[in-house]
């Protein structure tokens, strides 16, 4: 910092010469523009250059545009020196300029600039943030996230930056240590997250010195110690506070001076004592608050009464100290609104409140798992809300369940479970209403009844892109056909579509060339069985496309092909790759997704370069949860269900924000809804993820993508393959290691090492892991539904229900007796194309 110091209140020349610049409407354009920057300014550039270019890989992307600035006190006439803003623009730089009065006669334009913006977000930074930031004192917005090599402590020259600074956020990056008092004279501050870092300590800041502060976030640290209920006085701006996952102690604070508060979470932590609502919020302008989780905490007394706060739209108050009680008569105050009820593991008692509920038309998620309520559960007091999707009330005493309606239309929205209650101790093969809402295996006695009498029909075809399942639609245009021929076809198509709700876009060979530079080489970003897919820009449209250019293995009817189209077109889901498109030529055929910016998921885990863009616990359980979702769509609400066969990590894409979709659905099988399972003679997908009754007698149901579904949560919590003959004999079959290690009470070592995680975290790693398990039993029936799998992970990401806790001793027992004769049958006996692999479930 002496020189900073030094030269605090000079300016530095740069001299741009003016075609590289755009001008100020109104100025001269022969004049040459010249710009003035604060040498403190160019110091910090340069010194946080210093700091990350020794290690920070790829700086040509990382930090495009940075480089050293030479001689900042030879202050000449007017030397011309690298500009961070306008010419040559510093990735993550933002500057102000302002034009300066100068003489008339003067040969160039000056601006005085400011530095007033620094945003480096996963930009793999490693090192540590330099006390030279504090010379960047015009900064307003300084945003550093998602550079997991970003460590040490946080400088208190930050506290030089509080006459200007709006916005900091430093999340998802690896600082440590308490954080600096410094911060309390940041008194501009709007939003201050620090969240997703390792900052321990107490809490010594004092945020009531930032009147304007908005947003605060400081979840996901190792934060503790009880908090100074002073710090948080008259933060009337406040609208969003987050202060889970760390270990704060001791009594709730008074926040009742935040009367614009929209948004509090305080869960898991250590807070304790009673809790009057009344005390610690607002309540003069309580329409504002929506959201209160205080979830796993060690708070007593009675559950506290949020009846005022008639806005709220989640509320979770789950696993508590509370004092045993009835389901509370006042959250009947809240109906107009909630959205999201969590009271689990609360001592509820009495009867379980059937007609209570049936007012909360904006209710989508109630869950009361682990309480004492009892009596009977009537199913047609909640299937009339219309947003409910998930309805867990497991671990209670509920002791009968009545629905007289056709239960398995009405609910095909939404989960229902009932695990672990007296009425599911006892289930006979034929309850189907048991089966349903205590395994969640919901079968219409209508359709069993009805299959004997009805043959099997399977539809192979080819979903969002690929050759043997839904191949999308065909165009041709042949060079060397007449262009009657050609107008033939297009009409052909045309009319086809004409009659469907459903009209794919139909794109032009010559579009698609043109998009994808005439399918240059530099523009591939895949290649699978099936095709080769490159990225392109369509002309009319500037956004990123992929264009998947299949290879032609069948004859296949233009009928059978436009008809499939009609189905993949009509497949929407937010974690299922999007069919914008195809072309087809006679020896052609092109498929358009969507663009995912951040390849597929198999390039984070597995490819050893790419673990400086580490995927964190929190990323990989927002994959887990997305995953489940669309393969829960796939086999429940696409119209007919879908088999995808060939689930695995590179067909799990990830968008911008690292949320999954499926892709690649080549292999994928049709088939009606009132068939469970098929058999089939081809074996498809991918070795080490097929499930045993698929690869050793072609039985085929959802249970097999189900079984795929286990072996890629395995391979998100450990970071490996799930075959890797690398690795000592006992750890190349993941699923068997994974078993082995269960049965040793020591399922952590499965963990992948670059992963850093909380205690918190560990018990949901824990809870991921004896789900994989589950979905990877060798009796088919054993594994849990995707129905099961989604509802237990939006129930609570957390604490899994007592049914998902654990794979017993003996169900270990029978799948390793199963794995001693498990072989994949050959090509030759199966009439498919597989050799004599075995599976990943080899007895050892």
């Amino acid at each position: 910092m002496e020189y900073a110091h030094q030269v605090v209140g000079l300016w530095v020349w740069a001299v741009v010469v003016s075609h590289l610049v755009e001008h100020t409407q109104g100025q001269d354009p022969t004049l040459q523009q010249v710009f003035r920057f604060q040498t403190t300014d160019l110091y910090g550039l340069q010194q946080l250059y210093a700091e990350w270019n020794k290690s920070t890989p790829d700086l040509g992307k990382n930090l495009a545009g940075w480089r050293q600035i030479p001689n900042l006190l030879e202050i000449g006439p007017l030397p011309e020196m690298p500009c961070p803003c306008y010419s040559e623009s510093w990735q993550g730089v933002l500057c102000l300029r302002q034009l300066e009065p100068v003489d008339p006669g003067f040969f160039y334009q000056l601006y005085n600039v400011w530095i007033v913006g620094l945003t480096l977000t996963d930009s793999s930074l490693t090192g540590s943030l330099p006390p030279a930031i504090g010379n960047l004192s015009s900064l307003v917005s300084l945003v550093i996230t998602g550079n997991k090599g970003l460590k040490g402590r946080l400088p208190k020259e930050l506290q030089f930056l509080g006459f200007n600074l709006n916005i900091l956020d430093l999340q998802g990056n690896g600082f440590k240590g308490s954080l600096p008092k410094a911060l309390s004279s940041l008194q501009q501050l709007q939003e201050l997250d620090l969240s997703r870092n390792k900052f321990g300590g107490t809490l010594n800041v004092d945020f009531r010195k930032m009147p304007w502060l908005r947003t605060l976030n400081l979840s996901r640290n190792l934060l503790g110690g009880s908090i100074n209920p002073d710090y948080f006085q008259d933060l009337g701006q406040l609208i969003t506070l987050d202060l889970s996952s760390n270990n704060f102690t001791g009594p709730l604070f008074n926040l009742t001076k935040s009367p614009s508060l929209n948004s509090l979470n305080l869960s898991f932590n250590s807070f304790s004592g009673e809790v009057r609502a009344s005390n610690i919020l607002n309540f003069t302008n309580s329409f504002n608050l929506k959201v209160v989780d205080l979830s796993n905490n060690s708070l007593t007394g009675l559950l506290p009464d949020f009846s005022a706060w008639t806005n709220l739209t989640v509320l979770d108050l789950s696993y508590n100290q509370f004092q045993a009680a009835a389901f509370p008569v006042w959250i009947k105050n809240l109906q107009r609104n909630l959205q999201v009820l969590r009271l689990k593991g609360n001592n509820l008692t009495d009867q379980f409140p059937n007609h209570f509920l049936q007012d909360f038309k904006h209710l989508k998620i109630l869950d009361l798992d682990n309480n004492n309520m009892t009596g009977t559960f009537y199913i047609q007091d909640v299937i009339a809300l219309p947003l409910l999707r998930s309805l867990s009330i497991t671990n209670n005493n509920i002791t009968d369940v009545v629905y007289n309606g056709s239960l398995f239309k009405a609910i095909e929205r939404f989960g229902i479970n009932l695990q672990g209650n007296p009425i599911c101790h006892q289930i006979l093969p034929h309850d189907y209403l048991k089966l349903c809402v205590c395994e969640q295996n919901c079968i219409d006695p209508e359709i069993i009844q009805d299959t004997s009498e009805r043959s099997f029909i399977v539809i192979a075809t080819s979903v969002a892109g690929s050759v043997l399942a839904i191949s999308i639609f065909i165009i041709s245009l042949v060079f060397w056909k007449t262009k009657t021929e050609k107008q033939k076809l297009q009409l052909q198509v045309q009319q086809h579509f004409a009659e469907k709700d459903i009209k794919p876009t139909i794109f032009t060979f010559n579009q698609l060339r043109n998009a994808t530079e005439d399918f240059a080489e530099k523009n591939k970003i895949g290649e699978g069985s099936f095709g080769i897919v490159y990225k392109g820009h369509l002309l009319e449209n500037t956004e990123a496309v992929a264009v998947k250019q299949l290879f032609i293995r069948n004859q296949q009817s233009i009928t059978e092909f436009l008809n499939e189209v009609v189905v993949v077109t009509a497949i929407k889901h937010r974690n299922l790759v999007n069919l914008k498109g195809c072309c087809v030529r006679e020896d052609q055929r092109l498929l358009v997704y969507e663009y995912l910016d951040n390849n597929d998921l198999a390039r984070h885990l597995f490819n050893q370069k790419g673990k400086s863009q580490l995927l964190d616990w929190q990323a990989r359980l927002n994959i887990c949860l997305g995953v489940a979702r669309g393969l829960h769509y796939l086999h429940t609400s696409a119209q007919p269900r879908i088999i995808h066969r060939d689930i695995k990590a590179s067909n799990v894409l990830l968008d911008k924000d690292l949320q999954p979709k499926i892709a690649d659905f080549g292999l994928a099988l049709f088939f009606p809804d009132e068939q469970s399972r098929i058999i089939t003679s081809e074996i498809a997908g991918t070795r080490g993820y097929w499930a045993p009754e698929y690869a050793t007698l072609g039985q085929l149901s959802e249970k097999a993508d189900i079984y795929s579904y286990g072996v890629l949560l395995l391979e998100l919590v450990s970071g490996r393959r799930n075959l890797d003959h690398s690795l000592p004999e006992h750890k190349v079959y993941l699923c068997q290691w994974g078993r082995d290690l269960h049965m040793q009470s020591n399922v952590m070592e499965l963990v992948d090492p670059a992963l850093s995680l909380s205690r918190d975290e560990e018990v949901a790693v824990r809870r991921i892991i004896n789900i994989a398990l589950l979905c990877i039993q060798v009796e088919p029936d054993r594994r849990p539904t995707m129905a099961a799998v989604v509802a237990t992970l939006e129930g609570s990401l957390n604490l899994e229900p007592e049914g998902m806790r654990q794979v017993s001793q003996e169900i270990e027992e029978e799948i390793l007796q199963d794995a001693i004769d498990l072989r994949v049958f050959s090509a030759q006996t199966m009439g498919g194309n597989m050799g004599s692999s075995t599976v990943s479930l080899q007895a050892r």
